[in-house]
């Protein structure tokens, strides 16, 4: 049976999603794979666990006390014990499982790029690009892909004057956080105080004008070898002005419609622009990206892209007769045909011998 990892939490608000992805994963395959499962805690120390009910994580300080410590070296996985490192085994492939976070922003792609080890994610220069909201419109606006009108501030530039040519009602998000964490709509007055707010946990606050009425697209893409596998096109459903946390994870309601109902002519340019950001970006594994629809202009804009989506976004290629498990192992097969030399030999130094003889 072949091995195989899944790595799940870490430093992020999404923290406790990563366990439900994670966890469903692990149900789906384990089956067919000898699975290790590797929790990430919220202050990224890693254990071995045998724990596969999402309930086993509530109490997460008294579960890692009871938990192997584990770290990441050259191939394989290592007990640390007395400041000592004891190896336990080699990792063949890893499945991340890991919203947002260092887990989704590249950081964590390094430590396995740096160890040879092959991961179902995007590199890390594309994972940190779509991580930055910010640099991800940059990407979009490049492509001739169209954007909301937006600026953003940090703490040491907050030069709003550029509000005022944005409208009365703004949309004001952290630059790097998901799950719609921090996502508020305001007034101009309320701006300067929403900013200051955001800046506690993320150091980009992005402001945009607030498209109404609004309708939200989301598209997944996935690379199955050489092709590209676009998803069912779905339509987030909200409660409130935003979609927030708890539409997309706490609600017991379906909150979407999959497949969307919209105009041809708008499902094909969402699917244009998904197939080009995934492409331009060298992308890799499953990939969420969102769209805007402003319905009084007729009019689309990419919103962000996701590079571990929510459930791995498994759910938007059922329509087209892809099931879970056929799903991973296109994001595990691809994995492998990513995996590159990270080196390569030159005879410099021995022509060095050389010089001077």
């Amino acid at each position: 049976m072949e091995s195989l990892h899944i790595i799940f939490g870490g430093a992020s608000v999404e923290h406790d999603v990563s366990i439900i992805t994670a966890l469903q994963t692990y149900n789906a395959l384990k089956e067919k794979y000898n699975i290790t499962l590797i929790y990430c805690s919220k202050d990224n120390k890693l254990y071995i666990t045998n724990k596969t009910l999402p309930e086993d994580y509530i109490e997460k300080d008294n579960l890692v006390k009871k938990l192997k410590e584990i770290t990441i070296f050259n191939t394989g996985v290592y007990k640390v014990c007395k400041n000592k490192l004891k190896f336990l085994h080699k990792i063949k492939l890893i499945l991340n499982c890991c919203h947002g976070g260092m887990g989704e922003d590249g950081r964590l792609n390094a430590l396995f790029e740096f160890n040879s080890i092959p991961y179902t994610n995007s590199s890390t220069l594309p994972s940190a690009i779509c991580m930055d909201k910010e640099f991800a419109k940059l990407v979009a606006k490049s492509l001739d892909i169209p954007i909301v009108d937006y600026f953003v501030v940090n703490k040491y530039s907050q030069n709003l004057t550029q509000a005022k040519k944005l409208g009365e009602n703004l949309i004001v998000k952290p630059c790097g956080l998901g799950s719609s964490i921090g996502v508020v709509k305001c007034r101009q007055e309320k701006l300067k105080e929403n900013i200051d707010i955001i800046l506690h946990f993320d150091n980009k606050v992005l402001i945009e004008r607030e498209i109404s009425p609004l309708i939200e697209y989301n598209c997944a893409v996935v690379a199955d070898g050489e092709n590209i596998i676009l998803s069912q096109i779905e339509q987030p459903l909200n409660k409130s002005d935003i979609l927030s946390f708890e539409d997309k994870y706490i609600s017991s309601e379906q909150m979407r419609i999959l497949p969307a109902e919209l105009d041809e002519d708008i499902s094909s340019k969402i699917y244009d622009y998904s197939k080009k950001i995934y492409q331009h970006l060298d992308l890799n594994g499953v990939v969420r990206i969102d769209f805007l629809y402003d319905k009084n202009e007729n009019m689309l804009y990419f919103n962000e892209a996701n590079t571990i989506p929510g459930s791995l976004a498994y759910y938007l290629f059922e329509g087209l007769g892809i099931s879970y498990i056929k799903f991973m192992e296109i994001l595990i097969k691809n994995a492998k045909l990513n995996t590159l030399q990270p080196y390569f030999s030159t005879n410099i130094l021995e022509n060095l011998k050389n010089i001077g003889k």
